[in-house]
């Protein structure tokens, strides 16, 4: 956890000690005339030890000997600066390293604090420069706010004491959420069970030619099980990590109702500070998780491989992104050159999509497989569209031309941009804020041809930016240069010009804070995610802008998945949130805390 581990070696704290500037915590065997975090000179004299560390440590597992890292490690050298087993202290403590004073790791003596001036007990506490002062040092710090160290501890410890009740609720929602999702998880399992049987009795049914099938369709519900168990588990990991690092916190507010006076608020601001991070970094992920398993169109086995309907088979989904190459499309794709006359919209990417929710039914159903087709659904972004036309459960094929309505000799130009079985085609690699003419036609075995469709008008949209309508009172623009930022000064929600209603879509983030804050008064929170039409709520990431002074977000869209994963520079691995269905709006939340003067910029990249 982020409290045990030193963040200068990322190994468990030996001896740590409390840094004098920044309150932070690391290895005793870092401390020098410079801050290892900092870099700024300091007085190796003020470092102290941090006590609710050290007994957090001491109650946790053994840490092994630094010599051998076979055996427990049982005492400390103050002279060497290391924990060592009995047996490797004898070794290396001979002639006149015997005489190194040491003390067992398991049975630290807490000492009251003497003034290192005048080397009397401190008998007070001055909160202005937050110090202890013995009798000698009372006259330095007139006019200061000065009580007496035992009071003020007994304040402070009331306060933190308050904090850790907070800290304690918190806890035990996580635990909840992770019960929940225990829980959920058990739903999967069984209905995944439930599949396998549905399946399993269906198959029965087939005779030889359908026996390659049925392992086709075991093997399909089975990444889509794992998927969904290690989306599932992304999560539950992330909240166990929250749990334990609460824990941690909750351990040492409990330690510190033990320590000496003077001791205790010595290590108070490194307290504080972790409650403080703690209460701003959380924020409740549950939600309401997808644990539907696509139903096999068993009709669809007579003319076709795509057995399932599942829109959301992740590297198995043949919906291919424009960053593709056409080598890795499906035998269905095709990638055309330009032709003279057709440089405008040549060169395009298309793909047979096997979603179940477009099957026809009702009147968009058709026998005659020759029959004029329809096209019952369209979507489109700004760099591509998705199709699909009304079709028969009888064994048929489908041509799908593409034009921008350009005409040679008064005929309106097409160019064939995907033929195959399936009825549904997503086309990429458009440019966008362009309309394209599509037609489709179908053809029997035979490659006799039916009658083209009626031609359907797509416009792609324009590329995605964030619609300043929608930042009112709380954002404005402001350039740098070549540069467009948008800074927040009040609390609300903007979002961008359209929603994503398909596919896998991303975009970067970088947010600049112009001044580092750490307390309750004064930090406040920026959400990014998204927002859809019914929920006006942001889904997402919630960064406490004033712990870090610039940060890159790269947010990863994933609409037939219904996840959202965010990942930051300061933490590869990336968050997990579950989505509603329909279309999602790229959006950030700005809520500043009541006397916060942050002044906040973003820079949005849409790819």
């Amino acid at each position: 956890m982020d409290e045990i581990e030193c963040v200068v070696c990322n190994n468990v704290q030996y001896m740590p000690s409390i840094l004098p500037c920044c309150h932070k915590s690391v290895c005793n065997s870092h401390i020098s005339e410079y801050c290892p975090l900092c870099k700024i000179p300091i007085n190796p004299e003020e470092v102290i030890n941090n006590w609710l560390l050290l007994s957090l440590l001491q109650s946790s597992d053994a840490f092994p000997c630094e010599r051998c890292e076979e055996n427990d490690s049982t005492l400390y050298c103050q002279e060497c600066k290391i924990i060592i087993c009995e047996e490797c202290f004898k070794v290396v403590h001979k002639g006149k390293y015997a005489r190194h004073k040491y003390t067992s790791i398991n049975n630290y003596d807490y000492e009251e604090n003497c003034c290192k001036t005048h080397d009397l007990p401190i008998e007070y506490f001055c909160t202005e420069e937050w110090k202890g002062l013995c009798s000698g040092c009372f006259d330095m710090h007139n006019g200061h706010p000065i009580l007496n160290v035992h009071e003020a501890a007994a304040q402070t410890l009331f306060e933190v004491k308050n904090k850790g009740i907070r800290l304690n609720k918190m806890q035990e929602q996580v635990q909840y959420e992770i019960d929940e999702l225990e829980i959920t998880q058990t739903e999967i399992q069984r209905k995944y069970l439930d599949m396998i049987d549905i399946t399993k009795d269906t198959f029965k049914q087939l005779k030889k030619l359908l026996e390659i099938k049925e392992s086709e369709t075991f093997n399909i519900i089975e990444s889509i099980k794992e998927k969904k168990i290690g989306d599932l588990s992304a999560i539950k990991d992330s909240l166990t990590k929250k749990f334990k690092r609460l824990q941690n916190v909750i351990n040492m507010i409990d330690i510190s109702k033990d320590l000496p006076s003077s001791v205790m608020m010595e290590s108070m601001k490194y307290l504080t500070s972790l409650i403080q991070s703690s209460i701003n970094s959380y924020e409740s992920t549950l939600a309401t998780f997808n644990t539907t398993f696509p139903y096999p169109d068993f009709k669809l086995l007579f003319q076709s491989f795509d057995l399932f309907s599942y829109n959301a088979q992740g590297d198995n989904n043949p919906t291919r992104s424009q960053t593709q190459r056409p080598s890795t499309l499906t035998p269905c794709s095709s990638h055309r050159r330009s032709n003279q006359g057709f440089s405008s919209f040549s060169s395009r990417h298309a793909s047979p999509i096997p979603f179940r929710n477009s099957t026809p039914i009702g009147p968009f159903a058709s026998e005659d497989i020759l029959e004029q087709r329809k096209f019952i659904s369209k979507q489109q972004s700004s760099n591509a569209i998705k199709l699909s036309w009304n079709h028969c459960i009888s064994p048929v094929s489908y041509i799908l031309e593409y034009g921008i309505g350009s005409k040679a000799s008064g005929v309106e130009q097409f160019r064939q941009v995907y033929k195959g079985s399936s009825y549904n085609c997503l086309i990429t690699d458009l440019l966008p804020k362009t309309t394209y003419r599509f037609r489709v036609a179908p053809y029997d075995e035979n490659n006799l041809q039916g009658c083209w469709s009626e031609i359907l008008s797509v416009s792609t949209m324009d590329l995605q930016t964030l619609d300043e309508s929608t930042f009112k009172n709380t954002a404005s623009v402001v350039k740098r240069g070549e540069e467009k930022w948008i800074q927040f000064e009040r609390a609300g929600i903007i979002q961008a010009s359209y929603p994503y209603t398909f596919g896998k879509q991303s975009w970067e983030i970088k947010v600049l804070s112009n001044s580092f804050y750490s307390n309750e008064d004064t930090s406040g929170v920026l959400k990014i995610g998204v927002t859809s039409y019914k929920n006006k709520q942001v889904i997402g990431y919630s960064h406490n802008y004033a712990t870090s002074k610039s940060l890159k977000i790269n947010v990863q869209l994933d609409i037939d998945n219904q996840l959202l994963k965010i990942k930051t520079s300061e933490n590869q691995e990336p968050e997990v949130f579950s989505i509603t269905e329909g279309g999602q709006f790229p959006a950030f939340q700005y809520r500043p805390s009541k006397n916060s003067r942050n002044n906040v910029k973003i820079m949005v990249k849409f790819d």
